[in-house]
């Protein structure tokens, strides 16, 4: 479920967040467990930052403001973040992405781990951004996205305590992969 490549920036984004202003969350408002909070949370030097120290074990997630896009028109979501989780002996974790809205079918799409899209990431990106793909084609489950219709997104961009950098959260209708020059 999970690509990582580069593409050309001249792509028009239907919805993106960037980050830009100091302070300035876009309307993004960050939870820890059930509660909205800006603890831990910051937006700062073009990335909105998560400085997750405590073991405890409530989801730190990103709940993006309302809109609504097609999967027939935008099939991917871009977050470009980097990250160290600093969990002894954890290997990697993952990106957990929950949707609302309705299935092409017409039935509802609700937040459920069912539906969610879930790639998995390394323990730390060395530093780096990161740019991950992450596709509207299926859910991890398998449960096909064509011509859904998603109004709500929320973001958990980890499920242990770290470090976390989001430089933006974009919404684009295709990616162009480069393969590697030797």
């Amino acid at each position: 479920y999970i690509m990582l490549c580069k593409y050309t920036d001249d792509l028009d984004p239907i919805i993106s967040f960037d980050f830009e202003t100091d302070g300035d969350y876009e309307d993004i408002i960050t939870y820890r467990g059930n509660d909205k909070v800006k603890t831990g949370f910051s937006v700062a030097n073009g990335c909105l930052n998560l400085n997750w120290t405590t073991s405890e074990t409530v989801d730190n997630r990103l709940q993006l403001p309302a809109f609504e896009i097609s999967t027939s028109q935008y099939e991917y979501a871009e977050i470009i973040m980097k990250h160290d989780i600093s969990v002894s002996g954890q290997n990697s974790d993952t990106i957990r992405m929950y949707m609302k809205g309705t299935f092409g079918d017409g039935s509802e799409l609700k937040y459920n781990e069912s539906y969610a899209i879930k790639p998995t990431i390394a323990q730390t990106s060395n530093g780096e951004f990161k740019r991950y793909v992450l596709p509207f084609t299926r859910t991890s489950n398998g449960t096909s996205l064509d011509g859904a219709t998603i109004t709500s997104i929320r973001i958990d961009p980890t499920n242990n305590p770290g470090t976390y950098s989001v430089d933006s959260i974009r919404f684009v209708p295709y990616y162009v992969q480069y393969e590697p020059l030797d």
